[in-house]
């Protein structure tokens, strides 16, 4: 899949945070910021090494690229993401909310904790992480923030 993520073709000198980067959607943003010069922090639960070591392998600086595991139902975690990002990179441009959990189940057999799981994970962390960023991208006099979302957000399943 390539796409174009900014008119210009160039994200040169950009830094930019995306999670649930180590599979899907994310991992594919993550690699077309990378092409594109940006430097990238991927976060997910597993993986993310691999889509560095593709990306160095595809002519990518390594230095450009940076992996943090992080679980995102933890507010302390989602913090620390952008913190680490920054530290790593020296700023932040572009904040990508990408990870979700999309597991299924019907009235009868959902339990508490994945409702729990869903709402900590799909609304708070972006909500957390996009807290988290605006200070950084205000002190760099401007950013982007991108949430992913979901069809399913708009229409059931049986």
């Amino acid at each position: 899949m390539t796409f174009l993520i900014n008119q210009s073709g160039s994200l040169d000198g950009k830094i930019a945070l995306v999670t649930g980067s180590t599979s899907g959607i994310g991992a594919e943003i993550a690699r077309e910021f990378a092409r594109q010069g940006a430097r990238v922090m991927l976060s997910g639960q597993d993986a993310g090494r691999d889509v560095i070591e593709e990306l160095v392998g595809n002519g990518v600086a390594r230095e450009h690229l940076a992996f943090t595991p992080a679980e995102l139902t933890d507010i302390k975690q989602c913090q620390a993401l952008v913190q680490q990002t920054v530290a790593v990179f020296g700023g932040l441009d572009i904040l990508v909310n990408n990870a979700a959990d999309v597991s299924r189940g019907d009235i009868d057999d959902t339990s508490i904790e994945l409702w729990e799981r869903h709402m900590a994970l799909n609304l708070r962390a972006p909500f957390i992480l996009t807290q988290a960023a605006v200070p950084v991208m205000r002190a760099r006099r401007g950013g982007s923030i991108v949430n992913i979302g979901s069809v399913n957000a708009y229409v059931g399943d049986a």
